[in-house]
């Protein structure tokens, strides 16, 4: 019997081994004895890969789950670690949020907001800016969904993917085709275009990020999620830096090209975590080996399937299959369950009302008692002493 293994640590390919050894064993003895009982000669089984199954023989196999012995096997154990590069690539895409949303918000938005204002000054730029914002807020509300749909999600057996992958690449796509979007409407001064293509880059942005959470506790050994977590926060002040410094160094404080460099940090991030997620994302949702006898002959037809029927199988289909109650369970929280859970989200939303109000006081005393030249100078000084001050305190707590 052989058993094809991705490319894995030692360790890691052991215990599967193992898993697979003794499964086999366990399965192999029940059968044999079954078929004495029946007076029957045992038959024999050989292991072959659930992709190369053929759909005539579907209902004819045997699927057996392995879900949580691989995760098991890949996550739980504490002598397994990864090297910091690694869980860095994995959560890069912290560094892109970070750089795009904070330098859109203090930066970007602002000049566009003044751009619109004077072309309808019937509209005032802090109520414009206040429409961007709550379109982002609104856009957050994508995550419990497509976190749930990523729970469940089963790519198709012709496609070698994971659950994670699937749904954050979609989401980079995303944000890239909303980005390019922005930039050519913003040239365009077609403002109405313009908020559409911000919606998209907020939803595929958003999606992205939530994804790239949760690969924290699918790919990250529980030994190192404080470092994790740790990378994570460094990531998001880096992202925040580079993007201030890039603007004021480099763009010679010409909005028009941010958008640029959000494409292109959002691409770079994607490959990074592609690279080093994608295949234990793969290992991890490989949860079915197919037993079939060696007399049965396997079909050279292969079906081939395009990205549109992979969207369908990833957006359409788990939508239509739920229903109300459990579209209610991924936005509300059980309070005695998961109380510190709740604490924790209540305490998350005082918070970013209170950064919220703060940084528009901080917008109107600029926009007040600065010169309209260095607006764009004062507003990106102030910006950067913030993340200097979460690293003095993360220093000192």
């Amino acid at each position: 019997m052989t058993i094809r293994f991705p490319s894995l640590p030692l360790n890691q390919s052991t215990k599967l081994r193992l898993h697979y050894y003794y499964y086999y064993r366990e399965k192999n003895k029940r059968k044999m004895s079954k078929s004495l009982l029946n007076n029957r000669p045992p038959p024999r089984y050989e292991s072959i890969s659930s992709f190369d199954d053929d759909e005539e023989n579907e209902n004819q196999t045997d699927w057996i789950p392995l879900t949580t012995t691989t995760s098991t096997a890949t996550t739980t154990d504490s002598t397994i670690t990864l090297p910091l590069w690694d869980i860095m690539c994995i959560l890069s895409m912290a560094f892109s949020y970070g750089c795009i949303m904070t330098t859109l918000f203090l930066i970007t938005l602002p000049v566009e907001c003044e751009r619109i204002d004077d072309i309808h000054p019937n509209i005032p730029k802090s109520v414009v800016l206040g429409i961007f914002v709550a379109i982002s807020g609104a856009s957050n509300l994508i995550t419990p969904l497509v976190g749930m749909l990523s729970d469940t999600y089963r790519p198709p057996k012709h496609f070698k993917l994971g659950q994670r992958m699937p749904y954050f690449v979609f989401g980079s796509l995303c944000s890239t085709v909303g980005l390019l979007g922005q930039y050519i409407e913003s040239y365009e001064q077609l403002w109405l275009r313009y908020g559409i293509f911000y919606f998209a880059s907020m939803i595929g942005l958003n999606i992205s990020y939530a994804m790239m959470l949760a690969l924290i506790p699918d790919q990250v050994p529980k030994s190192q999620t404080g470092t994790a977590n740790g990378i994570l926060a460094l990531l998001l002040v880096l992202g925040s830096l580079c993007g201030f410094g890039i603007f004021h160094v480099f763009f010679e404080r010409r909005v028009q090209n941010m958008y640029g460099l959000y494409v292109c940090v959002v691409i770079l991030t994607t490959i990074l975590t592609g690279i080093h997620a994608h295949d234990k994302d793969v290992l991890l949702n490989d949860t079915h080996i197919v037993l079939r006898p060696p007399g049965q002959r396997r079909s050279k037809r292969r079906i081939v399937l395009g990205p549109l029927i992979l969207l369908k199988t990833m957006l359409i289909d788990p939508v239509l299959r739920l229903d109300g109650n459990t579209l209610l369970a991924a936005y509300s929280i059980d309070m005695v369950e998961h109380h510190d859970f709740f604490v924790v989200t209540v305490s998350r939303l005082c918070y970013y009302c209170g950064g919220s109000v703060q940084t528009v006081r901080i917008s109107n005393i600029v926009h007040h008692y600065v010169l309209e030249g260095d607006r764009i100078s004062v507003t990106g000084t102030i910006c950067i002493s913030f993340p200097f001050t979460t690293v003095l305190s993360l220093l000192f707590t």
